[in-house]
């Protein structure tokens, strides 16, 4: 497939000037700056039909200019977060997976604070929601400091390492698991980075004792039919939690973007980037491996 991008740049126009004409010029001047944004993706976005976006034969977010993102991003401001965050969401399908490509620039993690060029599950999380948020917080670093750290303070010590804390703390997400299905609720306690010998999982002075609300892995199949119901937002963030683990100070293992409770993306260690999947499949073919779910709606 051939995308079509119609960029719009003074320097280019100038280029081209020597062999047109001034009402050329004048006109390329006034065209519509949206012009930055590949047709494929406009158009999607226009018709509100965002899972085409998971397709990649159209420009994927990695690959758009930082003009064409900025573009995009204003583009935007027009649909409510969830819908931002899906779009942004079903741009990223395809991305190269890698464990923990984000972190401060400097020791322990020198990873960038914010980068588009490789992700994990919550990693692609945290970039459609910073995204979503970038103009409001005037810059895509700017908004990850609050999605990804305590008070918007960049440090190893004050970063989310735990989704539920983030759940809890960040002004992008919260937790509505007890609102999806009450009367399937389960809970489990965890002090989160405490390890039954004593250690800590990572190496800050911080631990937290909670009680996580989740409804049963296999009792989730019927996401759509929540959905379509109304008990269920059409765009979700879902976590995945394995009991033996939280009670060794761990929360979540794994977590993704679920659509009208049919489409879930996630990024995939075993495919090594992020890819789409039905959601009763997925859950099928998951089996044993997890115990729970939790969903948490973004704001």
């Amino acid at each position: 497939m051939i995308e079509l991008v119609l960029i719009v740049s003074v320097g280019f126009i100038l280029c081209c000037y020597d062999s047109g004409s001034k009402n050329s010029l004048v006109q390329a001047e006034k065209r519509d700056e949206s012009e930055l944004i590949p047709i494929s993706i406009s158009k999607c976005i226009e018709n509100k039909n965002f899972s085409e976006l998971a397709d990649t034969s159209i420009p994927r977010l990695l690959s758009l200019s930082d003009n064409s993102r900025r573009e995009l991003l204003e583009h935007l401001e027009t649909l409510s977060i969830p819908e931002r965050v899906a779009v942004l969401i079903f741009l990223q399908v395809g991305t190269p997976y890698k464990t923990g490509p984000l972190g401060e620039d400097i020791e322990p993690d020198t990873d960038p604070v914010f980068s588009l060029k490789f992700a994990d599950c919550t990693v692609m999380i945290l970039i459609a929601e910073s995204l979503a948020h970038a103009i409001e917080y005037r810059g895509e670093t700017r908004a990850m400091q609050f999605a990804n750290y305590r008070v918007g303070d960049i440090s190893y010590e004050n970063r989310f390492h735990f989704t539920t804390d983030r759940l809890d703390s960040s002004p992008f997400d919260r937790d509505i698991t007890k609102l999806i299905a009450p009367e399937l609720v389960k809970t489990v306690s965890v002090n989160l980075n405490e390890k039954l010998n004593g250690e800590k999982w990572i190496s800050i002075n911080w631990s937290r004792k909670r009680i996580i609300n989740y409804i049963p892995f296999s009792r989730t199949e019927d996401a759509k039919n929540w959905f379509e119901s109304g008990r269920l937002p059409e765009a979700v963030g879902v976590g995945f939690l394995k009991k033996k683990f939280m009670e060794n100070g761990l929360d979540l293992l794994h977590e993704g973007f679920l659509w009208k409770g049919e489409i879930l993306v996630h990024a995939s260690s075993k495919a090594g980037r992020v890819v789409s999947a039905n959601w009763r499949d997925f859950i099928k073919e998951r089996g044993g491996l997890y115990d729970g779910v939790i969903f948490y709606e973004f704001l």
